[in-house]
Parts: structure tokens; C-alpha cells; sequence
């Protein structure tokens, strides 16, 4: 008896000993799992990110926003600064609204179409933007208090780069590292702010009006080559002259209420740890890029795109000849083309079999049947049904993604900044065509419609850019968390610092080479020409000799 007693308590232990072995296994299990995902406790934070977006588009707004959500998912406190609040009330998320930077007249913060292309924009124009978005943000009340409190304290910056260094500052006045944003495609610019510029043959600037494909011939390196000259003369000058201005006004006290006195400018400027780059191949440029630039394209796009509206899901279930869809963006309203030509453009859509969306601001008379105009128009969701056939964009870089994401040709009518090489980049793949704004404009997208409609190639494209662009290691969700951990936790990602990033641009481009050999040449030549000189010398004493023993004889 208590033989068979002793065994049952025997076998109680060990069921005991198991079932706590198995809920300890599970717990560590748990845990594993949620430190993959990137999680961490409510109660626990990765740390404190101060993300600022001064450029007043709904584009970087977008960007932003999308940016503040996955770090706040990761655990981050956001202090998010941006023209566009939203009305967020996220816990983590602290928004510092500068939305009385955005001109009252709500036409005003829109481009006129006509004036574009009536008064184009010199090369240096966007230097001139980024300086004056940069500087209205700074001088702005709500990062004004943040500034000037030296209680708030901050383990990252994340700023948009948008053409101007103004922003780097804030990482020195909270002691803490900084991470650029860079909006589009890394360019020789934006690269040049943790690394070097690339070479003016490897791709052309974001900002022409046409991409030739690469490689470029001599011409257009040539061209790309005198640019950057032009810009980085540019460049130069509003760094020394009139953001080293604005920063002795703006971060001059802060960093002397904190008791530090103001460092030099322009090595603050280039001192970010990391540039992030909201971009992805096979849209852009492939330039060789250090550690410390990483691609996050995408980051923004739904991982599943939210629900059509009923009625508008029913009219693109019902389009069995395919939908056409038609938008020019955040910037420029449809409305602002001229009269003729919206009518012009209406008789052509109206010819198609297939339905036809347009992104349209106000009501229109006469529409023809498969024509309907939408005054907001929920573009991800509409991208995703397949039965999109073309999206006919002003081909900003996010609609592009968007395209390229749920594997729809493009049909481009560039018009500023760099939409014109994002529509080249496009067609030099296959995925759809360009059409520049013009009088004929009408005739010309009639036959552009007609090409990408007709041929199977450009959809075959776009679906294999579309596996492309989604084929990675890591999402660009969890790449971006991933990188901002990184830089936080380790105050600024040391180990990525390329050697390039302390040099100048003089040893950069092996110029003290150059001039030790220039100087070794020059001592050569000398030694050559006393040498010349000697024996020139020497001949003339020996011909003196022998004249003389002639004569003697």
C-alpha cells in the first residue's frame, strides 16, 4: 500500500515538474516571438523620436504619418512635427501641429498648371524651397517650445531632407543621433549628407526633365557634371552665408541653455548617422550606396488595401472591359486645366470600352456614360482591383510605387520636380509611356491609351516589376523600425559610418595624391632643366677647349 502510495506521489511530481517545464517553454517561446515582430511591453519604451516633416505636401504628409505609426508600433515615444495633424489620438504620439505655416487660401497651396510650364523653375529653385520650409518649421511656436525646454529630451531625430541642411542641428541641442528621411530616390545629393556625392555618370539629377537610360553617353555626362557643379556652387552658398544665419538665430540659445556653445555649422550639417531612402529597386537609380543608407520604399503602402466604398466596388466589379484611372495628384487639381482641354480630354475617354475614374474637384456637365468623376478617390484600394487596366498619373514617386506595388501600367503626365525621371524610369522598364503636357495633349494620350490597352507587354511589365519590387528580405515596415532601433541604440550606428564620410572632398577624389605627384613632377622637371643646363654648360666650355687648342696648333 504505501509502495503503490509512494509511486502515485512519484508520478504527481513528475507531471508537475512537466506541466511547469511545458508553461516555462511557452512563456520563452512567447517572448522569442514577440521580440522578432519588433514589440515590446505597453509599459516599456525603445526610446524618445523626435520626427520632423516641415515640407507642406500631402505626399511627405503621408510619408510621415506612415512613418510615426510603425514607430510607435515598435515601442518608440513620436513627437511628430508636421503641417498636416492628423486627428491621431495614439498613445506614444505627441503631435506639434504647424499646420499656420499652410497658406489660408486653400487654392494657394495648390500648383497652377499654366504657370509651370509658362515660368519654369531654375535648377537651384528647390535649394531655395528647402531653405524657406526648413526655416518657417524652426522659427515656428510649437518647435520653438520644444527648443527652448531643456527639459525635453529626445534619443533620435528623424528629419525629411528636403534639399537643405537647416534640420541637422536639432540632433546636437538634444544630444542624440540623426537620421535623414530622404522622400525620393537617393540622388548625388542627398547622399552627399552621410557620404560623398555619387558620380555625375552613374545617373542624372532628380530634378531635370529627362532621364535618358543609363549608361549615358558623353553628352549627358557632361551635362549631369556641369550641374552639379552649378548646384554644389549653390549649395555652398546657402550653407555658409544664409543657413549659417538662420542657425545662429534659431540654435544659439537652445544649445546655450543646455551648456554647450555652438559648434560650427556646416560639420553639423553632415554629420547624420543614417538616410533613409524612400525608395526601392527597380524604380530607381541602383547608385553603390555605403552601410549607412538603406532603402524603406513601400513603408507607406497597405500590407491589404482597405475596402472600396460599396457603390464604387460594384462599378469596378461590373467593368468587364477593364477600368481606366485617372489622377494628377495632391498638388495639382484637375480642375485647373484649361476648359478646351478638359472637354478635349472627356471626347477622348469617352471613345474607350473600358470605365473610366477620374479624380475630379468639382461636378461636370455632359459627362459621357463610361466617364465618372470622384472627388476623393481611395487610390491603393482602386490600384489592387484587377480589374485596372492603366493608371493615367501625374507620376509622383508614390503613385508610382503604388502602381508598381499591384503590377498596373503607368500612364505619365509629368509636370514638376522629379516626376519627369520617375515616368522615364518607368517607360525604360516597360511598365507604361509618356505623354508631356502640350496642345495636342488630347491626341497624344489617345494614342498612348491605345498602346498600353492593346499591347500585353506592358501589363506582363508591370506584374513582373510588381514581384520584383515586393521580393525582399525584410518589409520595408520592419526594415525602417529595424534601422531606427539600431541608430537609437547604439547613439548613431558607428559601425556603418563609411571612411568616406571624414574625408574631404579633396582627398575624397584623390586630389593630395594628385598633388604629391604634381609636386614630385614639378621638383623632376627642375632637376631636369639644371641638369639641361650643366651640360649645355659643359659643351660650350669643351668647345671653347677645343677652339682653342685649334688655334694653339
Amino acid at each position: 500500500m504505501d509502495d503503490r502510495l509512494s509511486l502515485d506521489v512519484l508520478c504527481t511530481m513528475k507531471l508537475l515538474v512537466f506541466l511547469v517545464s511545458l508553461v516555462t517553454l511557452s512563456v520563452a517561446v512567447a517572448a522569442v516571438a514577440v521580440e522578432g515582430q519588433g514589440h515590446v511591453p505597453e509599459a516599456q519604451s525603445r526610446g524618445r523620436v523626435l520626427l520632423v516633416f516641415p515640407v507642406p505636401g500631402k505626399s511627405h504628409s503621408i510619408l510621415g504619418n506612415s512613418i510615426a505609426d510603425i514607430l510607435i508600433d515598435d515601442g518608440f515615444e513620436v513627437t511628430y512635427v508636421t503641417p498636416f495633424p492628423s486627428q491621431s489620438n495614439r498613445t506614444g504620439l505627441t503631435v506639434a501641429d504647424i499646420s499656420s505655416l499652410l497658406v489660408a487660401d486653400r487654392d494657394a497651396n495648390h500648383l497652377d498648371i499654366a504657370n509651370l510650364f509658362e515660368n519654369p523653375k531654375p535648377s537651384h529653385w528647390v535649394l531655395t524651397m528647402g531653405h524657406m520650409f526648413a526655416r518657417q518649421a524652426l522659427h515656428h511656436v510649437a518647435l520653438q517650445e520644444l527648443l527652448n525646454d531643456d527639459k525635453v529630451t529626445f534619443d533620435l531625430v528623424i528629419a525629411d531632407w528636403f534639399y537643405s541642411g537647416l534640420l541637422a542641428p536639432l540632433a546636437a541641442v538634444f544630444d542624440c543621433p540623426l537620421v535623414w528621411y530622404s522622400s525620393g530616390d537617393v540622388s548625388w545629393q542627398s547622399l552627399r549628407y552621410v557620404h560623398e556625392a555619387s558620380s555625375a555618370a552613374l545617373a542624372v539629377d532628380p530634378q531635370e526633365r529627362r532621364a535618358p537610360a543609363a549608361p549615358l553617353n558623353t553628352g549627358d555626362k557632361l551635362r549631369q557634371l556641369l550641374l552639379q557643379l552649378y548646384l554644389t556652387g549653390w549649395t555652398h552658398y546657402y550653407t555658409s552665408h544664409i543657413d549659417a544665419v538662420v542657425y545662429r538665430e534659431v540654435y544659439s540659445a537652445p544649445l546655450l541653455l543646455r551648456g554647450r556653445r555652438p559648434p560650427p555649422y556646416e560639420p553639423l550639417v553632415y554629420n547624420g548617422s543614417l538616410l533613409l531612402v524612400n525608395c526601392h529597386p527597380p524604380l530607381g537609380n541602383n547608385l553603390p550606396l555605403p552601410g549607412n543608407v538603406q532603402y524603406v520604399g513601400g513603408h507607406h503602402l497597405s500590407t491589404a488595401p482597405k475596402p472600396l466604398p460599396s457603390d464604387l466596388q460594384r462599378l469596378l466589379d461590373d467593368s468587364t472591359h477593364g477600368v481606366v484611372y485617372f489622377n494628377l495628384g495632391s498638388n495639382v487639381r484637375s480642375r485647373d486645366l484649361p476648359e478646351a482641354m478638359t472637354r478635349s480630354l472627356l471626347a477622348v475617354l469617352g471613345q474607350l470600352r473600358q470605365t473610366v475614374l477620374w479624380k475630379f474637384e468639382e461636378r461636370l456637365d455632359h459627362l459621357p456614360a463610361n466617364v465618372h468623376l470622384l472627388d476623393w478617390a481611395p487610390q491603393e484600394s482602386i490600384l489592387a482591383h484587377p480589374n485596372v487596366l492603366v493608371f493615367i498619373s501625374h507620376a509622383g514617386l508614390l503613385s508610382v510605387m503604388e502602381a508598381t506595388q499591384h503590377g498596373v501600367p503607368l500612364l505619365g503626365l509629368p509636370i514638376f520636380g522629379d516626376q519627369f525621371v520617375n515616368i522615364d524610369k518607368v517607360v525604360q522598364r516597360g511598365c507604361g509611356l509618356r505623354v508631356d503636357f502640350s496642345d495636342d495633349l488630347p491626341a497624344r494620350l489617345q494614342e498612348a491609351l491605345r498602346e498600353i490597352l492593346d499591347n500585353p507587354r506592358y501589363q506582363e511589365n508591370a506584374k513582373q516589376s510588381s514581384r520584383m519590387f515586393r521580393e525582399r528580405l525584410a518589409g520595408p515596415r520592419a526594415a525602417l523600425a529595424h534601422w531606427a532601433r539600431l541608430v537609437a541604440s547604439t547613439r548613431g550606428a558607428p559601425h556603418l559610418q563609411p571612411p568616406a564620410r571624414h574625408m574631404s572632398t579633396f582627398v575624397w577624389l584623390h586630389l593630395d595624391i594628385l598633388l604629391v605627384f604634381g609636386t614630385i613632377g614639378w621638383f623632376l622637371s627642375k632637376v631636369v632643366k639644371v641638369i639641361r643646363v650643366h651640360l649645355k654648360d659643359s659643351q660650350k666650355d669643351s668647345q671653347a677647349t677645343d677652339n682653342s687648342i685649334k688655334k694653339n696648333n
